[in-house]
């Protein structure tokens, strides 16, 4: 399977929120590109040349800086899980990547979400403006593909409104160091599936790799002017398995390699069951969860930091 077998959909009519056929057709293309394939790229989307390179310039900065710099916004100084971990932190170190982790910016105790608070910026010129500016357009795209995959589920197109008042929504920078010794065919990020809703994702260079509906997996290069998107668990759950999680991984490249993923999700409160229309006698309505003790339960099991804090009882996913 090739590159030029991935779809890729215009998603102009959603962000204008145009209510018209081409809305519609732009919907109904993303449920054939979710059943026959997988995942799919999305265009019309991609935020302007100049900050691209300001949120690029403004990531390899960070991780530029001595060591003891970024550890100063270690992630486990935050209440919220911003801020950056280092290689060895995730996954019980099989990943061979770095992170600064962000999301949107709230004042601390504003809400009953453990996940809504401040985020930690490091003390760089350059660097915040543009991240959140580029976060904030995310966050725009974000509700475009949503309305875009309502319309794939048979729902009206603001059938997702309701759930995103508040979003948990988070952003990585992503850092795959260089590294020579290291064999190219190892995974730098395990095989896995996201946790939220969906995943729109940029990347500085290849490395990506996609699991598709026909079983095969297909590497997934930049390519100009698109975003990738993947699914996520939160999503296959909704559909009761009819819009499935997209399995990727990514390649251990030669060079020093960036990606910039925003993880698009509901409000922490969202109950997420089957929709009556996935739900027959061959197929029986999987279980529901809360969408944001979901993402917590498993972002726990993947930091180790978080999981102590679990165990101490000092993170509860069921309080509200």
């Amino acid at each position: 399977m090739s590159t030029s077998s991935i779809p890729d959909i215009d998603i102009t009519p959603l962000l204008a929120r145009t209510g018209d056929s081409a809305e519609r057709a732009a919907g109904e293309r993303m449920r054939a590109a979710v059943t026959e394939v997988g995942p799919f790229t999305i265009s019309g989307a991609m935020p302007g040349a100049s900050l691209l390179r300001a949120v690029d310039r403004a990531t390899r900065a960070f991780f530029a800086q001595p060591f003891a710099a970024r550890m100063a916004v270690h992630i486990d100084r935050s209440k919220y899980h911003r801020g950056f971990a280092p290689l060895g932190e995730e996954h019980g170190g099989t990943d061979y990547n770095e992170v600064f982790e962000l999301a949107r910016e709230l004042p601390a105790g504003c809400g009953r979400d453990p996940m809504a608070g401040p985020n930690q910026w490091p003390g760089l010129d350059g660097f915040r403006e543009p991240v959140e500016q580029y976060f904030a357009h995310m966050l725009t795209v974000a509700r475009a593909v949503f309305r875009g995959l309502a319309i794939a589920m048979g729902e009206e197109p603001d059938y997702f409104d309701p759930y995103l008042k508040q979003p948990s929504t988070a952003m990585r920078l992503l850092h795959y160091p260089p590294d020579d010794d290291r064999d190219e065919n190892v995974s730098a990020c395990h095989e896995h599936t996201d946790y939220e809703c969906f995943t729109i994702l940029r990347a500085s260079s290849p490395g990506l790799e996609q699991f598709t509906a026909g079983g095969e997996w297909i590497a997934t290069p930049p390519a100009p002017g698109r975003l990738a998107v993947t699914l996520g668990q939160l999503m296959e759950i909704w559909t009761n398995g009819e819009f499935p999680a997209t399995t990727h991984r990514v390649r251990q490249t030669a060079g020093d390699r960036c990606s910039w993923p925003v993880f698009c999700t509901v409000d922490y409160w969202t109950a997420v069951a089957p929709r009556p229309q996935f739900v027959s006698a061959g197929r029986p309505a999987r279980g529901s969860v809360v969408a944001g003790q979901h993402l917590w339960s498993q972002t726990a099991e993947a930091f180790s930091y978080l999981d102590d804090r679990v165990r101490a009882g000092h993170v509860s996913f069921t309080e509200r």
